[in-house]
Formats: structure tokens, C-alpha cells, sequence
């Protein structure tokens, strides 16, 4: 017999305490006025009371960072507001704060001031006092006006921001560790919100919801693809995929591979032409994915991608796959495709495009060298999804569709594919892997072997070895410290990239640093920037730390 209590309310959203399961908190809709009521069940969800009114969205604390695993933090008619027991007490923090987000120790929102029409960015850290975000100067010595933001990720206690300045110009900023001082990372990235005239009309009615065309590669935070747009007004924009592996330190344009799946030459060569993947435009127009990644495969990323100029949506699109972070490249199958991995990376499936009828679907066990197809049933079935338990260990896929009957019904169809292998995996079939660190133009750095000031050493299957890993497999990971190279810096606030050199953006940001040198009284000492600041989460020591740390001046 299943319990299936009756809410005294329409749920609209409902979270399990994150150290207590059975102690639920839900909002319940309330009318019309964009706020809802929450209420408090400690007895998964047989009673429930109401703790509160008025309020729009809700997030538990980090558990890291606050003393009670009761905190919450929620935006409320009355602002951003913080309590640490189930609303009995509260402390307003910032009165008429909206747009709450909390992500890891960070607690970020915006506040529009009556005389203002648009909002600014506000931060607080592990707990600590609110304060403004301070974004760089452009080229005159003024402020681009900010008309929102886009939290992108929050890594290493760095915070990514996007932040349209323009209908045609969103530039991606980060912050220092914690901080709320952002520099500039990369202009013209692709950032959609159909209420604000940044996209297409056409884009516009297939993409309700903001998005930024964003992928953090899983289990490597450092390694990020993104979506850069061409200068041009809104609709008359190409674009094309850059990808950093610093943080953003540094961004180039991926090498293509030098075939397509046929074994045609893609001629298409750095800096020109280049390797560009599927973004979230592409999915709002297929529904079908466009980059994967995950924690349990490392070194693999599989993608809808073309080779060219720019991203291309039509005939040339081909799955491609990359065994080592997106250095080198494979186009391995021609269309537009359902993926997925399993087995830890041991096993790639996929599945042809919605509207395109089967009853097979098509597998690798060497990393995508080689494919078969295996036949799943007797039926036809349009494949509109493939999924599989959440980080990739299983063998067990599940395919999602309709089969082509008149009734058009769904169906999800579940294949093990554990019977495919004939053994399982022993020492011999592992080798050891460095992922490497940013390139140049398609070259790999100088120090080639380190991420974030990191050499890591990965057991990872070799291709060639058709065996089992299992889900219980544990990867042995070896981890040394790396010498400070240039990679491990990026540009600090007021200063600009070009090329691997940050030079200041204006006069301004020299004159505002010899102000700071002057405000310096005999007996202590001032620090100077050079124009770099560490990468947020880089480990990195000595080296040619020296040459991008900020300067130590005695005052006299």
C-alpha cells in the first residue's frame, strides 16, 4: 500500500533537507501575485505547516559554510532574507533584493535602486557582507551600462558572470577567489533572452527561457567551450566555438579533424576554419543534444559539430567525439545524432535523429574507432531521447520515443549492453593519462601536462582493449604540483588579453594604480599589479610566478 496524502496546497516546488530527508520545504502557489506560501513538513510529507507568505524562490545554505544545516536563504516581498530556523526568526539581509541565486558559498542577486533603471549585481561570500560587483572600465574611462546578468557557473569560488551591456554585446567576466571585483574574460559570447531583443525573432519563438551558449566539461573545471558571436547586429550574426582550459585565461578556436566520418577531407585549417559545436540554438530548433561530457569518462566529450567558419546547422553537422579533453577530434558519424557513454566510458551508443525510424541502434566498445548496430526489437520506434543512470558508470541505456503505429505511442525501451563484453578489464588494459593544458592555435603549451597548476595522472582504458570496467571500477588518479607558467594568470581587473599578453584598457587603470602606489605612507609597503591575477583554483608554484604576482614597493 502506498501513502498519498492530500496537500493542503498546489505544490510548486518541493526540497528535501539536505541532512534531514524526511524534513521537506515546499512553496505553494498563491494566487496571481508572483509569490507563493512555504510550509514545513518533518514527516515526509504526511502533515505539513505553514512557515511563511510572500515568498518567490528559496535556497538551503551551503552546509560548508554555515553553522546550522537549517539555513535558508529566500527572496521574500521584503527582500533577500535569511533564516536558520524554518522562518521562526529571520534577518532581512538586503531590503528589496530580487532575483535571488545562491550557487556553492556564493549568495547572488540584484538590487534596483529607485533612480536607476537598470539593476546591479550583489554578492555575498561564505556568509560575509553584501557587496556591489564591480565590473572594468571600457576604453573611454566609463562604465559599459550593465542591463542584466547571467550567473554562468560558480567554480573554484569564482564567480562567471555574462552581462549584456548591449541588444548585440554580452562580454563574460569572472571574479577573484571570493571576490566580487570581476575581469574581463571573452565580448560577443552568445547570450539568449527573448524578452530583451538579443536574439533572432526566429530564435526567439523556438527559445522561451534565457540561456548562454556554456559547457563546463565534467570533472575538469577548467575546460570550458563557449559560443562567440561576430560583430553585427541581432540577426545577421554568425558564430563560431572557443574553448579555454584555464578558466578563461585564454581562449582559441578548436582544431578540426582532418576527415568527415565518409573519410572526405574537411579542408579546413586553423585560423580560418575550425571545429564548432552544436549550441543550445541548435537544441531549441532539434531537441537533440549537442555536447556531453561526464565525471566518470574522463577525457571524453562527445558532440554534434561542423567543420567551417562558422557554426553550421544544416548538412554538414556530424557527431564528433574527442578521448583527450578536446585536443584532437573525430568525426565518427554523419548526421545529426542521439549519444550517450556508459562503463565509465567503455561503451558510446547513438541513435539517428527524431523522424527517423528504426529498430537498432548503433554502439562502440573502442572509443568510437568502430561501430555496430544491434537490433532492440521488432517495432520501429522514432528515438526522441537516450539516458542512462546519472554518471555514466552502467551499461544499462534506456531509449525514449514513439513507435510508428497509428496511435503514435511511447515508448521507452532499456538495453544491457554488459553481455557485449567478453571479459573484464585487468591491469594490462589501462594505460596512464595527463590531460594537457591549454593550446595555441591548436598546439599544445609549453607546459603541456598541467591543469590549474596540476599534473594528474588518469588510469584510463586503452581504446583497443574490448573489456568490462564495471560499476564498482575505481579510477587511481596520481596528483603533483606544477611549476607557475602563464596559463596559470589571467587578465586582472581593467586589463585586456591580446594574445597571451594583459595590457591595462584605458589610461584610467594605470593612473588609478599610481594613485593607490600614492595613498602609501612611509614604513609600509603597497603592492602594484602587474595586470595578471591567479586563476581562481590554480595550484600552481614558483616557477615564473614572479614575472605576473603583484609588485611589493616599500614606501619612501
Amino acid at each position: 500500500y502506498q501513502l498519498q496524502p492530500k496537500l493542503p496546497f498546489v505544490p510548486a516546488k518541493i526540497s528535501s533537507h539536505p541532512g534531514v530527508p524526511e524534513n521537506l520545504i515546499a512553496l505553494g502557489r498563491s494566487g496571481d501575485t508572483g509569490y507563493f506560501k512555504m510550509y514545513l513538513s518533518t514527516t515526509f510529507a504526511a502533515s505539513w505547516t505553514l512557515v511563511a507568505s510572500n515568498v518567490k524562490r528559496f535556497y538551503w545554505g551551503n552546509n560548508e559554510t554555515y553553522q546550522s544545516l537549517d539555513t535558508i536563504y529566500a527572496e521574500t516581498k521584503d527582500g533577500i532574507v535569511r533564516t536558520d530556523d524554518f522562518f521562526k526568526t529571520k534577518t532581512v539581509i538586503f531590503p528589496g533584493g530580487h532575483d535571488l541565486i545562491v550557487k556553492e558559498r556564493h549568495v547572488i542577486f540584484l538590487n534596483t535602486e529607485p533612480a536607476k533603471k537598470f539593476p546591479s549585481l550583489m554578492m555575498s561570500y561564505k556568509g560575509r557582507a553584501v557587496v556591489r560587483a564591480k565590473f572594468p572600465e571600457n576604453s573611454n574611462g566609463t562604465k559599459f551600462v550593465a542591463k542584466e546578468y547571467f550567473i554562468a557557473e560558480v567554480l573554484e569560488d569564482s564567480v562567471m558572470v555574462a552581462v549584456n551591456h548591449y541588444s548585440n554585446m554580452t562580454i563574460l567576466y569572472s571574479s577573484e577567489e571570493g571576490g566580487a571585483n570581476f575581469s574581463y574574460l571573452l565580448e560577443r559570447v552568445h547570450y539568449h533572452n527573448p524578452l530583451k531583443g538579443t536574439s533572432s525573432s526566429f530564435l526567439n519563438k523556438l527559445a522561451s527561457q534565457p540561456f548562454l551558449n556554456w559547457h563546463v566539461v565534467a570533472g575538469f573545471p577548467s575546460v570550458i567551450m563557449t559560443t562567440q558571436l561576430t560583430f553585427g547586429s541581432v540577426g545577421h550574426r554568425s558564430a563560431h566555438t572557443m574553448m579555454t582550459y584555464d578558466k578563461g585565461g585564454y581562449w582559441a578556436r578548436i582544431k578540426s579533424p582532418t576527415s568527415y566520418a565518409n573519410g572526405s577531407s574537411t579542408h579546413c585549417t586553423l585560423p580560418g576554419c575550425s571545429l564548432n559545436l552544436a549550441n543550445k540554438a541548435f537544441f531549441a530548433l532539434t531537441k537533440c543534444p549537442v555536447i556531453y561530457s561526464s565525471p566518470n569518462a574522463p577525457g571524453l566529450i562527445m558532440a554534434t559539430a561542423n567543420a567551417g567558419e562558422y557554426v553550421d546547422s544544416g548538412g554538414n553537422t556530424q557527431l564528433a567525439i574527442t578521448i583527450d579533453n578536446g585536443l584532437n577530434w573525430k568525426f565518427v558519424r554523419s548526421g545529426v545524432r542521439f549519444f550517450r557513454s556508459g562503463d565509465h566510458g567503455g561503451i558510446l551508443i547513438n541513435a539517428r535523429f527524431l523522424n527517423v525510424a528504426s529498430n537498432s541502434f548503433e554502439y562502440s566498445l573502442d572509443m568510437g574507432r568502430t561501430w555496430k548496430s544491434l537490433i532492440f526489437g521488432s517495432k520501429q520506434m522514432v528515438v526522441r531521447s537516450i539516458t542512462s543512470e546519472p554518471g555514466g558508470k552502467s551499461a544499462v541505456f534506456s531509449l525514449i520515443g514513439s513507435f510508428t503505429n497509428k496511435y503514435r505511442e511511447w515508448a521507452i525501451v532499456t538495453v544491457d549492453l554488459r553481455t557485449l563484453f567478453k571479459r573484464t578489464c585487468d591491469a594490462s588494459d589501462f594505460f596512464s593519462w595527463q590531460p594537457r593544458s591549454a593550446f595555441v592555435d591548436g598546439e599544445v603549451a609549453e607546459n603541456e601536462n598541467c591543469l590549474l597548476g596540476q599534473k594528474e595522472s588518469i588510469l584510463m582504458r586503452k581504446p583497443d582493449s574490448v573489456c568490462f570496467n564495471g560499476l564498482e571500477f575505481d579510477r587511481p588518479t596520481n596528483i603533483t604540483t606544477c611549476a607557475c607558467e602563464r596559463e596559470d594568470y589571467e587578465c586582472d581587473v581593467g586589463y585586456l588579453g591580446y594574445g597571451w599578453e594583459c595590457l591595462p584598457l584605458t589610461d584610467h587603470v594605470v593612473i588609478a594604480r599610481l594613485r593607490e602606489s600614492l595613498k602609501c605612507q612611509l614604513g609600509q609597503n603597497v603592492s602594484l599589479s602587474k595586470g595578471y591575477r591567479r586563476v581562481p583554483g590554480t595550484r600552481c608554484h614558483g616557477g615564473l610566478a614572479s614575472l605576473f604576482e603583484p609588485a611589493m614597493f616599500a614606501c619612501s
